[in-house]
């Protein structure tokens, strides 16, 4: 079989794995595929850059974190979500400068993976969010609210902002994730705006 063929160990194997366009059993074998992962991300096919993306959410170190960061950056919009989520599932908090990048993103559902990845961030990605809660475009707006409620309680700082989001912004979709979010954050706040 093509697996008893290829070497069982080591990067060699891990780079035979990623040449194949099977980056998720790739990852499997641990860091010795980092290397072959993040050279993937750099390839002329999106798709595979996009899998390699996946394949490095299971991989937690710095090189990782850094070219998963510079993969946000990517023409293709779904290399940019994924990258999104995987920095998102490493918990990958020194990205979320490059993640608030994202947040005005013209793909929606890039957006979307940029703020869920924020929500999974701490304190670090409730910042962004935040400031996000300022921006000039309502699209950055609405999302930065609606990754708010992803963190629930813990974005209760926010209410205050939210609260008057949903009082007196001029669009319908930021006063919706606004409202969206004060249900979920739990705070005194959102619930006398909420009334």
């Amino acid at each position: 079989s093509l697996m008893e063929a290829l070497p069982h160990d080591g990067e060699p194997a891990a780079a035979a794995l990623v040449m194949l366009g099977r980056h998720a059993e790739a990852a499997t074998l641990g860091p010795v595929a980092t290397s072959a992962l993040i050279l993937a991300l750099d390839h002329e096919s999106a798709a595979d850059r996009a899998a390699a993306a996946a394949a490095l959410a299971t991989l937690a170190d710095d090189d990782v974190i850094v070219a998963l960061a510079r993969a946000l950056g990517d023409a293709d919009d779904t290399v940019r979500a994924t990258a999104s989520a995987s920095l998102g599932t490493l918990g990958a908090a020194l990205a979320a400068p490059a993640l608030q990048a994202l947040l005005t993103d013209f793909v929606p559902t890039v957006r979307e993976a940029a703020a869920s990845a924020l929500a999974q961030l701490g304190e670090a990605g409730h910042t962004v969010l935040a400031g996000g809660l300022k921006h000039q475009a309502p699209e950055s707006r609405a999302i930065s609210a609606w990754g708010l409620g992803l963190l629930g309680p813990a974005a209760a700082a926010s209410d205050g902002v939210l609260a008057d989001l949903l009082s007196s912004d001029d669009e319908a979709d930021v006063r919706e994730q606004a409202a969206g979010a004060l249900a979920h954050t739990d705070g005194e706040a959102g619930d006398h705006a909420l009334l």
